[in-house]
């Protein structure tokens, strides 16, 4: 765990980097549930959904998403988007799907300083929120902020190149699961349009 003060950082800043990684470091081998908004420019919350996350690092997680219905599973090497509505399957290599989305951070073992700046924000909705600004403009998203209650990550907010943020809120999360293999491995549905190489 890197607990370095980067240069030009308050202090609160560095105490700031040092509860993200430690709440990284924890979220190692965790299922929880979720729920999931997109909140427009002008405030206005749409397109909420629910359902549940099982992870394991490195590069193993499983988001299933219920009404409407989603799968996202990244098993070590590609990541898989199933849309049951569309019979369509999208399959991109894992490093350059990871490198361009916060889920980096969750399923990785990178250091956070590497990739983001990180300083306080203001409590709101009794959390606290760190704020990690992408050094690497290329990626999709401008900002992601993590709520923390205690040293416990409960929600994750990231804004797009739209001005638009999507909050996802952590219900009870369970530490420690043992992850049976097949649960972080997925094979497309006979029928089913398939975008994309996979090896």
């Amino acid at each position: 765990m890197r607990l370095a003060r980067a240069d030009g950082a308050s202090n609160a800043d560095t105490q700031a980097l040092t509860r993200v990684e430690k709440a990284l470091h924890d979220f190692d081998a965790v299922e929880l549930s979720f729920v999931q908004e997109r909140i427009d420019k002008a405030g206005v919350a749409h397109d909420r959904t629910h359902g549940t996350l099982q992870l394991q690092k490195p590069n193993r997680f499983r988001w299933t998403y219920v009404d409407p219905a989603q799968l996202i599973v990244a098993d070590g090497v590609c990541l898989w988007l199933y849309d049951p509505d569309l019979a369509q399957v999208t399959v991109r290599r894992l490093t350059e799907a990871l490198n361009q989305t916060p889920a980096l951070l969750l399923a990785g073992r990178g250091h956070v300083a590497d990739g983001y700046t990180v300083s306080v924000a203001p409590s709101v909705r009794d959390l606290d929120w760190v704020v990690l600004a992408p050094r690497d403009a290329g990626r999709e998203f401008h900002s992601l902020r993590l709520g923390f209650k205690g040293d416990a990550l409960r929600a994750l907010e990231f804004e797009d190149a739209l001005n638009e943020v999507t909050r996802i809120e952590f219900g009870q999360i369970h530490h420690g699961m043992k992850f049976k293999e097949s649960v972080f491995q997925f094979t497309p549905p006979a029928g089913v349009d398939v975008i994309g190489r996979h090896p």
